[in-house]
């Protein structure tokens, strides 16, 4: 049996079905990339019982230098978010949660 990863590299994958948007540090080059914006993302509010709207990005940090860090910025068509916090890191992928900017 093929394996799925074997057959479509998460690069190609990301080439293919990713959002272009632009990388902004707060120190370094900004680099213009493939990620997966993820809008109006709903999970459980802190209490276990609301429903929280968020938007979120997924990166594969293999297209940049250093990891994104709490205050970096994406920008999407023509909005800018900052990141606010880490959600996930799987040392391929890393989700983060975006603060609408400006």
């Amino acid at each position: 049996m093929a394996d799925f990863a074997d057959q479509f590299p998460d690069d190609d994958l990301m080439v293919v079905l990713g959002d272009d948007i632009e990388f902004v540090p707060k120190v370094g080059e900004k680099l213009s990339i493939k990620a997966f914006m993820h809008l109006n993302v709903e999970r459980i509010g802190g209490d276990g019982y609301t429903v929280e709207q968020r938007n979120e990005v997924e990166i594969l940090l293999s297209d940049l230098t250093d990891a994104p860090r709490k205050g970096d910025f994406v920008k999407h068509g023509s909005n800018t978010y900052r990141i606010d916090e880490e959600v996930s890191n799987d040392g391929d992928y890393g989700r983060y949660v975006l603060v609408t900017y400006g």
